[in-house]
């Protein structure tokens, strides 16, 4: 199969498609799903906060990864622009929309009422960095962290939308890192 195709069905056919099973499921069970996902604008100066607050996050988590000797990522060196741009999609766009429609929408919407704020935060954040195997386990401890920040963003403004943002801005400074080499 052609790589282009192959990113494009991996990395955004197959998300948006767990997307529209998740929405289709929750509408089947009579949820609200605006409600389920958190699908409502966060106030302006609660999103400016929080994504000055993430860009800050990213900075620094950057300058720990170095210290604590986590390699950076290999550059994506004889890569077309095509194959670039289909990795883009589903990077920056389409693996954030699913990763925080599950695990900051639907999951903190059904567990922060049975365990608490804190303890969803952690179990959320627990969750989203275990399903990144591919990292090890600096990598995943970093995730994690992000996971907290990612979950209490949510939690204080209502919003997945606010979570989704910082996560697609994370992954798109990962993404320009990557293609620049």
């Amino acid at each position: 199969m052609d790589s282009i195709l192959r990113v494009l069905l991996l990395r955004t056919a197959l998300p948006v498609a767990a997307i529209a099973v998740a929405f289709a499921v929750a509408h089947v069970r009579g949820a609200d799903v605006r409600t389920l996902f958190a699908l409502r604008p966060p106030s302006a100066r609660a999103a400016l906060g929080w994504l000055l607050f993430w860009a800050a996050w990213v900075a620094a988590v950057e300058v720990a990864a170095r210290a604590l000797g986590v390699a950076a990522p290999a550059p994506w060196v004889g890569r077309g622009a095509a194959l670039l741009a289909a990795i883009a999609v589903g990077m920056v766009l389409a693996a954030p929309a699913l990763e925080e429609l599950v695990f900051r929408g639907a999951l903190v919407s059904r567990l922060q009422p049975r365990l608490g704020t804190a303890a969803t935060v952690l179990a959320t954040a627990a969750l989203f960095s275990a399903v990144h195997v591919q990292y090890g386990l600096p990598e995943l401890g970093l995730l994690f962290l992000d996971g907290v920040v990612l979950a209490l963003a949510r939690v204080r403004t209502g919003s997945v939308l606010l979570p989704f943002a910082m996560h697609a801005a994370g992954n798109l400074v990962a993404f320009v890192q990557r293609a620049a080499g």
